[in-house]
């Protein structure tokens, strides 16, 4: 069997092709665990119509917080009764075949943990993009730099992706942390590079799932969320690519001093500051002191002076 987790959270637009996406797989065996997150929408009647005609499907409500999609998550992960386990989001659809071939691979090689296929972005006029490339070497180092692969891209044994969970206190990103955690983990998987997509996100417009993370709280709970993972970096031997991953953080940083308010600015990098990363670099006073100009300009996308400095910024301190 496989267990298909979806967290839900006011997805009607959505939801119904979805499922439908799950209903129609060549392959029968699955179970389909759609968990709310408080919808206020008809989110909840949708995936409870479709559970009432299918018992494969179940319909739950988080019953515990905190609120988000990596509660949802691990509740559902909780609760799956099947061998190999699948995420998906609520505005993902998935061609006929993708389990028949998911599974078929991973029967036939039982010894991989995991095993990771392509997925699409689809847009409004019918093409698709691509979401990552799968022929990159070092997919750790991918992912420190925001190339890797999407949620849906992976497909689990279950007794081996249990030993992890869902980071319930970030607020973006999920996928990011819980795929680095799992890489710093095991080596043991196979990548699908040559063959076509089997599953699709929308991108035809309206509400996304992905957020955009320009509020304050949540640039805050995203350099939070970085300042966690430097934790089993260093516990698995990796901390020589905490550079790599400061780069992730800066650049949240330094959009925050273009695009928020001073106050909002300031409370930012006082976490910035407090971090171990930040503490450890040789040019604390240069990048401190190009934060605070950055976000005294105030700068726009078209500021005369944006594209000058940023170049300064290249060579007197250049990232990962």
């Amino acid at each position: 069997m496989v267990s298909i987790i979806i967290p839900v959270f006011n997805r009607e637009k959505f939801l119904t092709e979805t499922i439908d996406s799950v209903i129609k797989q060549t392959y029968p065996n699955w179970e389909l665990l759609l968990v709310d997150d408080g919808s206020t929408d008809r989110s909840i009647q949708i995936a409870q119509e479709f559970a009432n005609k299918d018992a494969r499907i179940k319909s739950i409500q988080r019953d515990r917080t905190p609120k988000g999609a990596p509660t949802c998550r691990n509740i559902g992960m909780d609760v799956a009764k099947g061998d190999y386990l699948m995420f998906l989001d609520s505005d993902d659809f998935m061609k006929s075949d993708c389990l028949n071939r998911r599974v078929a691979f991973m029967d036939e090689h039982g010894t991989f943990d995991f095993s990771v296929w392509h997925v699409a972005k689809k847009f409004a006029d019918g093409k698709t993009e691509l979401w990552s490339d799968l022929s990159l070497d070092n997919d750790l180092l991918a992912f420190l730099r925001a190339k890797g692969w999407q949620t849906s891209s992976s497909f689990f044994r279950a007794d081996f992706v249990r030993q992890f969970s869902w980071d319930e206190q970030a607020c973006s990103w999920q996928d990011w942390e819980f795929h680095i955690r799992i890489l710093l983990k095991s080596s043991n998987y196979v990548k699908h590079s040559a063959l076509s997509e089997d599953v699709f996100i929308d991108r035809s417009g309206g509400e996304k799932i992905t957020n955009s993370n320009q509020k304050p709280e949540r640039v805050l709970c995203l350099l939070q969320l970085f300042e966690r993972l430097k934790i089993p970096m260093t516990e698995q031997g990796k901390a020589h690519l905490h550079p790599v991953l400061f780069t992730s953080y800066f650049r949240f940083v330094e959009s925050a001093a273009v695009k928020f308010c001073r106050e909002d600015f300031k409370n930012i990098i006082s976490f910035f500051k407090e971090t171990s990363l930040f503490k450890k670099l040789r040019y604390k006073r240069i990048i401190s002191f190009y934060l605070q100009l950055l976000s005294s300009l105030k700068m726009g996308d078209k500021h005369w002076f944006q594209a000058p400095l940023y170049r300064a910024r290249k060579l007197f301190f250049p990232l990962s």
